[in-house]
């Protein structure tokens, strides 16, 4: 059940955000996320759809159809013809995977 590569994206998703405003801007409990962070529930598509819905306000460009990818729901090659138009990171989002892994500028 664990996917780390999903696991990632998520927490991208809820940037520095705690999981009850998370919970308030999407409708996803705050329980059943924590439980899908720590990999013992699998994260369905509709809560993957609620999470990058535009009122959950999702952090860090964090797509639908990433998310999508990152789970196998869905083809990787599908993903990629998507982020043809998915916008350019910027430094706030650089700062926020900096933080978000643990590093000193100096590491990242």
């Amino acid at each position: 059940m664990k996917n780390e590569k999903l696991n990632e994206l998520i927490k991208l998703a809820i940037g520095n955000r705690s999981l009850r405003q998370v919970e308030e801007e999407s409708g996803i409990s705050h329980g059943l996320l924590g439980k899908v962070i720590n990999n013992t529930q699998k994260a369905s598509v509709d809560l993957l759809h609620k999470l990058t819905a535009e009122e959950a306000h999702p952090q860090n460009g964090i797509t639908y159809m990433m998310l999508m990818e990152a789970a196998n729901y869905i083809p990787a090659h599908e993903v990629n013809a998507e982020r043809v138009g998915a916008r350019e990171p910027t430094a706030k989002d650089f700062v926020t995977l900096r933080e978000r892994t643990g590093m000193k500028r100096q590491e990242f």
